[in-house]
């Protein structure tokens, strides 16, 4: 890899990181100005937000004839956001992630489900053109059943930072900006980055799918987590598991469905090994994250940790036998 493109895919990334988060937090601004729901804001707000880059990087590989690149990111991002996003986030919380709305875990239990969905679908090897409309199917269904209740509707997103305190018109018409500028920078970096990771690929052997779990997911993800941490500092556990929960299902239904639509996705020998990691680790991962949810209605530091150590290990497990 040249010096350029070194050059490149750090930029790309940086924009990826830091472009997404301002992103994000614009979304924010915008819905509280609006007087949103809270419940908006936490599932789909911050989620469309941090899905951002994930569905212009699926639709982009799709485009390009190596979708395997999305999924790679998909279930990478996924991952991290269980284990090493959720576990931050129990770290700057004052006393864990209390999952006290019977909402967010009705809303944890299926996104658990619907995470390990693409990998149940793809188990012949392919994620066809049905599977991807069946996954559109199943997030017009978790649309659906989030709409369904009003009482889901009560609360209005109201924080309270010396920003969102003097909200204006204004202050709303250039967080839009920012927003569509924002989403444009996205798209221009993401199709820079995956014309060098590409080169990656085929200079060092390394499957499009493995390139996806490791680079891309983490990229993606780190807006996200960057938000989840400060949401946990304010203890707003309810934000932070709606925000990531509702990502990780639009990532896994839309964003993938999406793909597969455009391009069937095709598992190849040298990208199957590093999926039957990352489906295993990604189980029981998402295995913890229910058990931690439904018996103490609170995900500790304790427990963070140990969502923490499976991520440690997914990536001690891909070195010893992948690379």
């Amino acid at each position: 890899m040249t010096f350029t493109g070194i050059f490149v895919t750090l930029f790309s990334f940086a924009v990826l990181i830091f472009i997404g988060r301002w992103v994000i937090y614009s979304l924010v601004v915008i819905a509280r100005y609006f007087g949103f729901k809270e419940f908006v804001v936490a599932f789909f707000t911050v989620s469309i937000g941090a899905v951002i880059p994930e569905f212009f990087v699926g639709v982009t590989s799709a485009l390009q004839g190596v979708p395997e690149l999305s999924l790679g990111a998909v279930v990478g991002e996924n991952l991290f956001l269980i284990t090493v996003t959720i576990a931050l986030a129990t770290f700057f919380s004052a006393q864990g992630l209390v999952v006290d709305s019977k909402t967010v875990r009705i809303g944890i239990i299926f996104t658990v489900l619907v995470a390990i969905l693409p990998l149940l679908l793809i188990l012949n090897g392919e994620l066809s053109r049905m599977d991807g409309l069946f996954l559109l199917a199943t997030f017009a269904f978790f649309v659906f059943w989030l709409f369904s209740k009003k009482e889901r509707f009560a609360k209005v997103y109201e924080e309270e930072t010396p920003e969102l305190s003097r909200l204006t018109k204004k202050t709303a018409v250039k967080s839009m900006f920012i927003a569509v500028g924002g989403i444009l920078a996205i798209v221009i970096s993401v199709d820079l980055l995956l014309r060098e990771l590409l080169v990656v690929s085929h200079e060092m052997g390394i499957p499009l799918a493995v390139v996806g779990i490791f680079f891309v997911a983490i990229g993606t993800a780190l807006p996200e987590t960057y938000f989840a941490i400060d949401l946990a500092r304010k203890g707003n556990s309810w934000m932070v598991l709606g925000g990531i929960m509702g990502g990780i299902a639009m990532a896994s239904t839309l964003v993938l469905g999406v793909v597969a639509l455009i391009e069937p996705i095709i598992l190849t020998k040298e990208t199957l090994s590093s999926m039957v990691l990352a489906r295993m680790f990604l189980t029981i991962a998402a295995i913890m994250l229910l058990v931690f949810v439904t018996t103490g209605h609170t995900i500790t530091r304790k427990e963070g940790l140990a969502l923490l150590a499976v991520y440690i290990s997914f990536l001690l497990a891909e070195i010893l036998f992948v690379f």
